[in-house]
């Protein structure tokens, strides 16, 4: 009857947001802080790359040789120089697995990642191509990482070889064929080594690298 009808308007309108339509739940803040700190990773890699990442100084025992400071891109172009046969395959082919593996996939899988984030992927795109198992995949093959700690371990094994040991026999007889009093440590070959700001800041890049991307694809899953 009518009392039935008029309890059940109550019911209903009791069950009804007060603010009308359902609004969606809110993001907590580890959720809001995933996109910046996404573009901030980016950021930093390009950044890293671009500034000098070390600097090589040799010294002989008869002065400085000469000095070069690199940076990871220049490293990465320079590559097949520090070979014997710059043009060989071998030497090629080091420089582009580089450049893939320990450049370019970071950036792609970053990229990705920040568009994934925002819901930026067109939705053809979507449909055919699984975008975020593309981004795991490329979190396997991702090697900043790696390339970074070998280029700091090869750094310090560098700045501590005798490439040219001296003993004290040789520096005299040294000293006398080259009119220089030759003195000093043993070392007739110095390398000093400088780690530079690029390598701090890649450093700081991957740490983040390894998180973020953790964190955004568990929120996306």
């Amino acid at each position: 009857g009518a009392g039935d009808v008029e309890l059940q308007e109550q019911v209903t309108s009791l069950e009804m947001p007060l603010s009308g339509a359902a609004t969606p739940p809110s993001r907590g803040w580890s959720e809001l802080l995933v996109g910046p700190t996404l573009l901030i990773t980016l950021i930093l890699c390009i950044v890293g790359c671009f500034l000098p990442a070390f600097s090589v100084d040799l010294r002989t025992v008869f002065g400085a040789l000469g000095s070069s400071k690199f940076s990871l891109f220049q490293f990465a172009y320079s590559l097949p120089s520090f070979a014997e046969h710059p043009r060989s395959f071998a030497s090629l082919f080091n420089q582009v697995t580089f450049m893939v593996f320990a450049l370019g996939v970071n950036f792609l899988q970053l990229l990705l990642l920040l568009l994934l984030w925002y819901e930026l992927v067109p939705r053809r795109i979507n449909r055919r191509i699984n975008v975020s198992a593309v981004v795991h995949c490329l979190g396997a093959w991702a090697a900043m990482d790696v390339a970074l700690i070998s280029m700091i371990i090869t750094m310090i094994e560098l700045k501590k070889s005798d490439f040219v040991h001296l003993a004290g026999g040789q520096k005299e007889q040294l000293s006398r064929l080259s009119g220089i009093d030759v003195r000093g440590g043993d070392k007739g070959l110095s390398v000093d080594v400088v780690l530079e700001s690029g390598t701090y800041i890649l450093f700081a890049a991957v740490l983040l690298h390894a998180w973020i991307t953790r964190a955004a694809l568990n929120h996306r899953t």
